[in-house]
């Protein structure tokens, strides 16, 4: 790139960006385009190529994403069933119990699989590494029914896309709120666990999350906390004078 043409810099990757993605979001430009064109420059100013140039990324706005609670789940499932679709139920309870990415659930292979100690092994992992993933009873059940094939993947589908459209169909069909992949998985796995009492390290373990703060600010949603404090803050209240004072006001 010349850094001396007067379209090149900030303005330059910015026009392309836009033309290349121009329904995308601000963390698509900047994940298609704005990183490999920063790398490449970055690359070309360090042999003396070109002048350095800052390329500014496209502002961003964090997704909101909310967990699902297991009366969600059970319904998809059921749906799903009845659809004769038992490998997309078996994949969102995996996602939903081990946290596991929708990406490495479709990459799941038999060979990973130790149902007898009910062990899975995540390949292919954001993280690059092969992370250990403990199942339930209730999992390894829908697994053992499954006809897995060696070689091919656990529930059937060929990457995270066919998931996707499933699950969409199936959501359609129970009259249930869309929820992606991720969400009803990942996000769901991290609020569950902390509602059942795991701890944030032990839930953070379970499921393979590598940084506190992401696991708090991103996937530990509540499900109905706020009640449970609520009545903590009742422990020392003098409930009886409380509840006369109430009386009074209602009457009047």
């Amino acid at each position: 790139m010349d850094a001396d043409h007067p379209i090149t810099g900030v303005n330059f990757a910015c026009r392309s960006t836009v033309k290349l993605f121009p329904n995308a979001s601000g963390a698509t430009r900047n994940r298609e385009a704005i990183t490999p064109a920063r790398a490449v420059i970055n690359h070309a100013s360090g042999r003396d190529w070109c002048a350095p140039l800052r390329v500014r990324q496209f502002a961003t706005v964090k997704p909101r994403r909310s967990a699902r609670g297991r009366y969600w789940h059970d319904a998809f499932m059921k749906q799903a069933d009845s659809d004769g679709l038992y490998h997309l139920s078996a994949a969102l309870l995996f996602m939903a119990q081990t946290g596991a990415r929708v990406s490495e659930a479709a990459a799941l292979l038999p060979d990973h699989l130790d149902l007898n100690n009910r062990i899975a092994l995540l390949a292919k992992t954001k993280n690059d590494a092969w992370e250990p993933r403990h199942l339930t009873t209730e999992l390894v059940a829908r697994i053992a029914n499954l006809d897995l094939i060696h070689d091919r993947p656990v529930f059937g589908y060929a990457s995270r896309h066919g998931i996707y459209r499933r699950m969409r169909a199936v959501c359609r069909r129970a009259g249930l709120e869309w929820s992606s992949p991720h969400e009803a998985g990942r996000h769901s796995f991290a609020s569950q666990a902390l509602e059942l009492g795991a701890s944030v390290r032990q839930a953070m373990d379970a499921g393979g999350f590598k940084s506190a703060r992401l696991f708090l600010e991103t996937y530990a949603h509540s499900l109905g906390e706020g009640g449970k404090v609520a009545a903590l803050f009742d422990g020392p209240i003098d409930t009886n004078l409380a509840q006369h004072r109430l009386v009074k006001r209602i009457r009047h």
